[in-house]
């Protein structure tokens, strides 16, 4: 993992898709909004077990580690926030609880995401949801319900693509980005930890 030079209190973990790397787009360009914005970004990087049984926990444990690492290095952690791409975004159900959160392509169509979404938003968490209108994984209506913050792209699919258009595709990242920069550019200073699972 890298360990940046100037590290700032504002600590952000990016956890990564199934088979969506850190190293792809969407993260990347996460990454880099996320250093804009003064946050210490680290990169969780994981091999996923063929079978998903225990999978929430598999996810929280890795979240809890990387979280541990981040906290011994100076300065201490005032500020946390997960960003995470839709396995990785199973850390809502189970894991160590952040400041924020940004959730691209979250799994809210699979039992219990949804509820634990809503008690981060009715708990007063911000929370940033981002999907797309074509993955099956994907809705509109349940993202709304939570009364978190959405950016629904009709045409994307679970990449935040669309196929056989990079010049589209292209611009779903900038929208994405500038969804991003206001959403960090929302958040209030205040110094708080990592707590233990809702």
């Amino acid at each position: 993992m890298d360990v940046p030079l100037n590290r700032s209190s504002r600590r952000a973990l990016i956890l990564p898709g199934r088979l969506y790397t850190p190293a792809l787009p969407l993260l990347q360009r996460t990454r880099g909004v996320l250093e804009d914005h003064g946050w210490s970004v680290r990169e969780v990087w994981w091999q996923v077990p063929e079978s998903l049984e225990g999978i929430n926990g598999w996810v929280a444990e890795h979240a809890a580690a990387a979280v541990a690492e981040e906290s011994a290095l100076p300065p201490t952690p005032e500020r946390w926030l997960f960003a995470a791409k839709s396995l990785g975004t199973r850390v809502v159900r189970s894991g160590p609880r952040a400041d924020a959160y940004v959730l691209l392509t979250p799994l809210v169509t699979l039992p219990g995401v949804l509820d634990s979404i809503t008690r981060l938003v009715s708990d007063g968490v911000p929370v940033l949801l981002v999907g797309g209108g074509q993955d099956e994984l994907w809705s509109g209506e349940a993202a709304r319900s939570t009364r978190a913050q959405v950016l629904e792209v009709p045409d994307a699919d679970h990449l935040m693509e669309v196929p056989s258009d990079p010049d589209r595709s292209a611009e779903i990242l900038r929208e994405i980005t500038g969804e991003l920069s206001a959403f960090l550019g929302s958040l209030r200073p205040g110094r708080r930890a990592p707590r233990g699972a809702p």
